[in-house]
């Protein structure tokens, strides 16, 4: 009986033996992620019906109709577009001010529909609050993280080197963004990449995964002015701390920006004129109470240079906004030069080519 049971218990274990292992299927990107991409490579078409089918099943998806409108209103669908942005609105879109301003609903923009759905948004905290209470803005004092990539021979030379702050985009991060380091060439240059200080609550819901944004989650319009000053001293306060760290070039730094980090290397620049040799901003947009005419007037006395990078494809950051902003910088005397790329949104190769280019030209000894 004994030697049975051992049998019995042999076999089984050749058996499982047999077995393949077990090895968990990877995921396919949800229907809101391949909408997201669509939409960002310009596919309207696809990104309407991936976003139309994601909102069979999350209805709720605030975000998701607001892009749904932007793609109707783009092809000119007006009675789709309106449709999807009341639903935004009904589903608690709730920033007021970024709809008046996005290049995307433009063909809408003056429909009474949409200027009641507008009025329809509230702004401010949602869920209960206190009645008639005052709200007033303060800078906090709060512990942030930025990374650093030194150069190849950094370890084998006592050079001094200068420093490039690369600003990720919203929703990113310091080490995704900070990937474009090896992407661009790591060698001459010291590398500083802050994160942004607020937590992209709707990147991580969406992908899991940590994002971070210069935009806190309270939707309060009058904070944004505030918010992206705040993110300015931020960053030279990470160029500030990395120069007491690491052998730096004495003198004024360079910056690369995507999306809004090259919104926000347009507004350290604004704000920090004489601290900037010169930015590359690719897919950027100008927040209008920093890029005035008096702080495009400072960047011209301090001569700084400045590279504009967009993709005519680009539905996320209209490039519309770029076209205008080299107007008046020219007008203002500013040393920009803009160079267009068939790509949409994301870092397309010929983006980083020019990228590079700039670097070796400009930044590298």
């Amino acid at each position: 009986m004994i030697r049975l049971i051992v049998l019995v218990a042999l076999f089984g274990v050749l058996a499982r033996a047999q077995e393949p292992a077990y090895t968990p299927r990877k995921l396919e990107a949800s229907l809101r992620a391949r909408a997201d991409q669509a939409i960002g490579a310009g596919k309207l078409k696809e990104a309407i019906e991936l976003y139309t089918g994601w909102l069979r099943a999350d209805p709720s998806d605030a975000d998701a109709w607001y892009n749904l409108a932007c793609c109707h209103a783009l092809r000119r669908e007006s009675n789709s577009a309106l449709d999807a942005f009341e639903t935004s609105v009904d589903a608690g879109w709730s920033d007021r001010n970024h709809p008046k301003q996005d290049g995307d609903l433009a063909t809408i923009r003056t429909e009474p529909r949409f200027i009641a759905a507008l009025k329809r948004i509230k702004s401010g905290p949602k869920g209960p609050a206190p009645q008639g209470f005052k709200r007033h803005d303060l800078t906090a004092t709060t512990l942030g993280t930025y990374v650093v990539m030194l150069p190849p021979d950094y370890n084998k030379t006592k050079r001094l080197y200068p420093i490039c702050v690369i600003l990720h985009g919203s929703g990113s991060s310091e080490l995704r963004h900070g990937m474009y380091a090896d992407r661009f060439g790591r060698a001459d240059v010291i590398f500083v990449v802050p994160r942004a200080l607020h937590p992209h609550v709707g990147v991580t819901m969406r992908s899991g995964r940590a994002g971070w944004t210069v935009w806190p989650p309270d939707p309060v319009e009058e904070m944004n002015t505030i918010a992206m000053t705040q993110h300015a001293a931020w960053v030279m306060q990470c160029v500030a701390d990395a120069r007491k760290r690491y052998r730096t070039a004495p003198g004024r730094i360079f910056i690369w920006g995507h999306s809004q980090g090259a919104a926000g290397a347009n507004c350290v620049a604004a704000l920090y004129p004489d601290k900037i040799a010169a930015y590359c901003a690719y897919a950027g947009y100008y927040p209008e109470k920093i890029i005035t005419d008096e702080s495009l007037a400072a960047l011209a006395k301090s001569g700084v240079g400045v590279l504009l990078l967009h993709g005519t494809k680009d539905t996320v950051v209209q490039p519309q906004g770029t076209k205008d902003v080299e107007v008046r910088m020219r007008k203002a005397g500013v040393a920009v030069t803009v160079k267009w790329f068939e790509c949409a949104h994301g870092v397309a190769p010929e983006v980083a080519t020019a990228s590079i280019a700039w670097l070796d030209k400009v930044v590298r000894p």
